[in-house]
């Protein structure tokens, strides 16, 4: 701290010459304890840094949670577009059917209330895709001619192999910045709490040098102390108040630990399950959608199957596709979620399935 200048002028009553007192003090035990501040402002400023680094961070994993959602919804609304134009066909089919008197208005009624709901559900989807390109624009902070810009037509492959549950889990203490920034705040207390236990008995000394005189010959000059008697506030209830709170913060410090690890397992289970789900869409379902709707359209070109078989066919392969991109949304959604529970980034290597995504 600065030092102070005290400065009196006192005037005799039976009179006589005015007297002048002055006086420099400087605060001693607070010199003694800049170290300690020291050691307490580093800390809250790498507290704070690592409170603005994992801001940062959350910023970078939610933006890019946004993009393989918007992704996501624009592959989902150009397959809806080929479900309503099969649902047209099938339409167009069933309207003949009726005018040759092999069914009733109500099989074409139904089948024309169904591609109404197919046509607004296609308006609701192209909306959502809309909003959440807005939404991406945003986190991306773009505006005027810089937001015409267009997303990649290809999900993602898959990163050929996982990262083990227990590098996770370490990388997730080691790295997340609220916990490491929560362990920054615990040594700032603590020297806070050192700080108050060293002056405990001294809790202001000041040290400095007086001068008085009378405007005559007489002038005096010595040293000058000021020393705080700690006899009421001896520092105990401040004491007790910052172990309180280093305990509290501790123990808060421990649960946030035992919720990154729990957050980084969960994270990886979810990982680890949407994968096995697009593998076995990949390697099962999609495969065998395929080879029906292929027969299905042998049968057809022999006049072994009808053309509402062959639609039927095609539709439930796109009910499946639109499972299987939803499987990889989850996959790059759960992705981004281990990378903010662990508070690194994963470098994504030797992708698997690059043809597959598409």
């Amino acid at each position: 701290k600065n030092p102070s200048l005290d400065f009196a002028t006192k005037f005799p009553i039976t009179g006589g010459a005015p007297k002048i007192e002055a006086g420099l003090e400087a605060n001693i035990s607070d010199l003694f304890m800049r170290s300690a501040r020291i050691r307490m402002a580093e800390a809250n400023a790498n507290e704070t840094a690592l409170a603005v680094q994992q801001t940062v961070r959350d910023l970078i994993l939610e933006t890019k949670a946004a993009y393989f959602d918007y992704q996501f919804s624009l592959h989902m609304y150009r397959i809806e577009q080929v479900t309503l134009e099969t649902a047209d066909m099938n339409l167009n089919l069933q309207r003949r059917l009726r005018d040759a008197g092999n069914i009733s208005d109500l099989d074409v009624s139904v089948e024309e209330a169904h591609v109404a709901q197919l046509r607004i559900e296609l308006q609701v989807l192209n909306l959502d895709v809309a909003h959440k390109k807005e939404k991406l624009q945003r986190l991306f902070g773009l505006w005027g001619k810089r937001i015409d810009w267009q997303i990649t037509d290809s999900l993602p492959g898959l990163p050929a192999t996982d990262l083990p549950l227990e590098a996770l889990e370490f990388s997730a203490v080691k790295n997340r910045g609220d916990f490491q920034g929560m362990l920054a705040g615990l040594s700032a207390l603590r020297a806070e709490l050192d700080q108050v236990k060293t002056v405990r008995w001294m809790p202001a000394l000041d040290l400095g040098v007086g001068v008085i005189s009378d405007f005559g010959e007489k002038f005096g000059v010595g040293p000058q102390i000021k020393w705080e008697i700690p006899i009421f506030d001896q520092g105990s209830a401040k004491m007790e108040s910052l172990v309180n709170l280093y305990r509290m913060k501790l123990r808060l410090a421990e649960n946030l630990a035992v919720q990154i690890r729990s957050e980084a397992r969960q994270s990886r289970n979810k990982l680890v399950t949407e994968r096995e789900r697009i593998r076995f869409f990949s390697k099962t379902l999609l495969p065998l959608r395929s080879r029906v709707t292929d027969q299905t359209q042998l049968f057809y070109n022999g006049m072994l199957a009808g053309l509402p078989q062959l639609l039927r066919a095609r539709q439930e392969e796109l009910k499946s596709q639109k499972e299987y991109l939803l499987a990889h949304k989850e996959y790059w959604i759960a992705y981004s979620e281990l990378e903010r529970a662990t508070g690194s980034r994963m470098r994504i290597e030797n992708k698997e399935n690059q043809n597959d995504a598409k």
